[in-house]
């Protein structure tokens, strides 16, 4: 925004050229004003923070203000950002596919067990409180807090995964109901006394943000932070055999060895049935100091390219 000028005015109207070129500290409106006209519907803001000319830190501070306005109608659940890097511009990172099902299933379908309070951002130093302390409603002070210590964010496991998150949660008049966990919009479990430690075993591969609610009696309600780490399924070792096959169309028997390992089709890409004589397949790997060797086996019913 502060360079009104530098654009051919495809996103802008014409009187802002016109009117606050090199002046922009007059504009008569902030961008979380902008985002605060969207209440009480629900608002998702999405960002790239290595692309600078986005301006995603003032991004992020905006919507903390616009945060304040959902919080202060008591709807804070109808509005949340996530400023995630290592993606292109324009697109839509897979960790953030999840978090736009929620509110989609939550405002447009209206799911109403799905937890919206996503709080995702890269600007841990970023002090926007100095923007907006001089008007935000002060926190309710019996509010309890929550926090997740563990895991560490940005954690890779492999397959299957087990792992423990752990939560530290005060609450100043000590009427605490339940803590729940959520990863994404997916509730994993609730406590209601400490340790509020939660156990996961058998982790598939994926992409995992885990966040938490704190609830007392007065229904008042404390969010965590989010926490995101990745499980992936462990590298395979492919087999290096003494003697390599032919490639003549035929499946040698060193294809068959145990120690080969056999990558089966798992995602359905087309059709409805998957069963050992329709839509089904695998592949096998070998090598030697020259070649990779693959060989792949399709079953199918009826054969399409």
């Amino acid at each position: 925004m502060e360079k009104l000028g530098n654009t051919n005015y495809s996103w802008f109207m014409q009187s802002l050229k016109t009117n606050f070129d090199g002046r922009v500290g007059t504009l008569p409106y902030d961008h979380h004003e902008l985002m605060a006209m969207i209440v009480p519907r629900a608002l998702l803001v999405l960002g790239n923070p290595p692309f600078v000319w986005l301006g995603d830190e003032s991004g992020y501070v905006s919507c903390r203000a616009a945060e304040e306005v959902y919080k202060f109608f008591g709807i804070a659940d109808r509005f949340g950002f996530s400023f995630r890097s290592g993606h292109d511009h324009c697109s839509l990172p897979t960790a953030s596919y999840p978090e736009v099902t929620a509110f989609v299933d939550k405002f447009l379908f209206g799911k109403e067990d799905i937890n919206t309070t996503l709080r995702v951002h890269e600007f841990p130093n970023v002090d926007y409180n100095k923007w907006i302390n001089a008007w935000k409603q002060a926190a309710n002070p019996n509010a309890p807090k929550v926090n997740i210590t563990e895991p560490v964010s940005g954690a890779v496991l492999d397959a299957p995964a087990t792992i423990t998150v752990r939560a530290t949660v005060t609450d100043a008049d000590n009427n605490l109901v339940k803590v729940m966990f959520y990863n994404n919009n997916t509730k994993l479990g609730e406590l209601s006394e400490a340790p509020f430690e939660l156990h996961l075993t058998n982790l598939t591969a994926g992409i995992y943000n885990i966040s938490a609610e704190a609830v007392d009696q007065e229904n008042l309600v404390g969010y965590s932070n989010v926490v995101s780490f990745t499980v992936k399924n462990p590298t395979a070792k492919i087999f290096k055999p003494a003697t390599v096959p032919v490639i003549d169309g035929t499946i040698d028997p060193i294809w068959n060895d145990e120690r080969n390992a056999v990558f089966k089709a798992e995602n359905l890409l087309v059709g409805t049935n998957v069963t050992p004589t329709d839509l089904s397949g695998y592949c096998r790997l070998l090598w030697d100091e020259q070649f990779v060797y693959l060989l792949a086996e399709v079953t199918d019913d009826v054969k399409m390219k």
